[in-house]
């Protein structure tokens, strides 16, 4: 017969804890300018003008 792991108790978040740093790894606030640069691509021949910039 199979038991239902809540049924026995166990944790996940136990060894979970432990394995965890203790300060908070979050993002820094404000990203990085790490973001490449590509030349714009042209629209090919006969293709309708795009939507105006919003």
């Amino acid at each position: 017969m199979q038991k239902r792991v809540v049924d026995t108790g166990w944790d996940p978040g136990a060894a979970r804890d432990a394995l965890m740093p203790r300060e908070s790894v979050a993002a820094p606030a404000e990203a990085g300018t790490t973001t490449a640069a590509y030349a714009k691509i042209p629209p090919p021949a006969g293709a309708p003008a795009p939507p105006p910039a919003a």
